[in-house]
């Protein structure tokens, strides 16, 4: 059941919306701005899924995030690492998610494996 009366309370600004990555770039690094209209003394927990796998898993991606929670009560940036451990080329959509363990917010992203 969803209960569309309890507020999104974070907002994810990723700087860029495509990452492409390939035999001679492996990794790419990005900021994502996090804000909150509200300002709420809460916590987020960052966490990533793709369409690498049937099941929104990351496969051979390696995703990380520094740092991985963040308290709302002020905006932050967090650094996001990607990297290809061996993902078979192909376009994909990676989702950068935030949850506050009520709500989960996600953006996604392009993904473009090439080799």
């Amino acid at each position: 059941v969803i209960d569309a009366h309890i507020p999104v309370p974070v907002k994810l600004s990723p700087e860029k919306s495509s990452i492409v990555l390939d035999s001679k770039n492996t990794d790419d690094t990005f900021y994502l701005d996090i804000s909150s209209d509200t300002h709420a003394k809460s916590t987020v927990f960052l966490n990533a899924s793709s369409t690498i796998t049937p099941t929104a898993e990351l496969g051979n991606l390696d995703v990380k995030f520094s740092p991985s929670v963040v308290d709302l009560s002020h905006d932050s940036k967090v650094l996001v690492s990607v990297h290809d451990g061996g993902v078979l080329p192909g376009n994909y959509t990676l989702g950068i998610g935030a949850s506050d363990g009520y709500v989960i917010k996600t953006v996604f992203l392009n993904l473009v494996i090439s080799k």
